[in-house]
């Protein structure tokens, strides 16, 4: 059986989640710009 150190399990996790987890933040991000134009756009 292979051994897996902490470190190499969480890379893996990393390689599997990081570009879901970047998607989600960078849509989370660009909905909350979305949010913020258009408050902007009310005031003015």
């Amino acid at each position: 059986m292979v051994r897996v150190t902490k470190a190499e399990k969480e890379t893996g996790v990393y390689i599997v989640l990081g570009p879901a987890l970047r998607k989600a933040v960078f849509s989370g991000y660009s909905a909350k710009s979305r949010a913020n134009d258009y408050a902007t756009w009310l005031r003015s």
